[in-house]
């Protein structure tokens, strides 16, 4: 049996008597381990609440939300769309404001890393 967002849904359809998490997986007769574990295995976090909140969300969705949503006609677009130009890019002036940043020791981890993404990125132009 394959764990999608849909399939939650649907069992959250199927047994509208099951408001939480541990009565679902009652219903369904598996283990709330094992309902929470697929959960996680759809990228949902582990707090039970969270789950219990999507699961919530999503029979909510589902009742509003039409399965079979017209499809929209696109029409063709006759406006004229300008792009802008962005200014170059002054390397070297560049370089050392990353320069800078990486030397800093009160820098926090993450902007280091980012700068020093970039100062290897610009050094290969």
């Amino acid at each position: 049996m394959e764990w999608t967002y849909n399939k939650v849904k649907l069992l959250q359809e199927k047994y509208p008597e099951a408001p939480n998490l541990m009565a679902l997986a009652k219903e369904i007769g598996v283990t709330q381990s094992a309902l929470l574990q697929k959960a996680c295995s759809l990228k949902i976090k582990r707090s039970r609440h969270r789950i219990n909140a999507i699961l919530q969300k999503q029979k909510l969705a589902l009742d509003t939300h039409d399965l079979n949503p017209p499809v929209p006609v696109l029409e063709e677009n006759t406006e004229q769309v300008t792009i802008k130009e962005r200014a170059p890019i002054d390397i070297p002036k560049r370089l050392n404001e990353l320069t800078r940043i990486i030397l800093n020791p009160d820098t926090p981890r993450h902007v280091y890393n980012k700068a020093m993404q970039d100062y290897h990125y610009y050094n290969t132009l």
